[in-house]
C-alpha cells in the first residue's frame, strides 16, 4: 500500500484493524548507522508505517497551536511525503532507548526547511522498523 492510500485509510476508516504500508528494505547506509549507534543489526529488515502511527501523529502533532507551545510545527499531510527521503538519507540516526512496551527505538533527524524527527520501533519477530511517531522542530 502506498503512503497516500494508508493516510487516507487512517483518517477515514473506523476499523480497529491494522493496515500497513511497506516502505522497502533498510538501505546499507542506514543499516551501518543503526549498527554503529545502537549496536543492532537490521540487515534484512524493512521500514513500515501503519494506520495507528498515522492517527497518532495527526492527533498528537497535527495541531498548530499545541505544537507552537512546544516550539514545534504541526505535522501536515505533506510531511508524510518526505518519509522516503528521511529514511533514505537521514542527517542523524540516534538511539532512542526503549519504548513503553520494551522495544528499541531508532530516532532519525533530517533537516529540510525545518528539522523532522522520525521515530521507529524495532520489531524483531517481523524484521520491521515501524513508525512510532514523527514531529517537526523549528530550525
Amino acid at each position: 500500500m502506498k503512503i497516500e492510500k494508508l493516510i487516507e485509510t487512517a483518517l477515514t476508516s473506523k476499523s480497529n484493524l491494522q493496515v500497513k504500508a511497506d516502505l522497502g528494505k533498510v538501505n546499507s547506509i542506514v543499516i551501518q548507522s543503526i549498527k554503529d549507534e545502537l549496536g543492532f543489526n537490521v540487515n534484512d529488515y524493512k521500514h513500515i508505517i501503519d494506520n495507528f502511527a498515522v492517527k497518532h501523529i495527526i492527533l498528537k502533532h497535527g495541531n498548530a497551536e499545541k505544537e507552537a507551545t512546544r516550539g514545534q510545527i504541526a505535522v501536515t499531510l505533506d510531511a508524510f511525503e518526505l518519509i522516503p527521503e528521511i529514511l533514505k538519507d537521514p542527517d542523524k540516526v540516534l538511539d532512542g532507548g526503549i519504548n513503553k512496551i520494551g522495544r528499541r527505538i531508532i530516532v532519525y533527524e533530517k533537516t529540510f526547511t525545518d528539522k523532522i524527527i522520525y521515530v521507529e520501533e524495532i520489531r524483531t519477530k517481523r524484521k520491521e522498523l515501524a513508525l512510532q511517531t514523527m514531529y517537526i522542530k523549528k530550525s
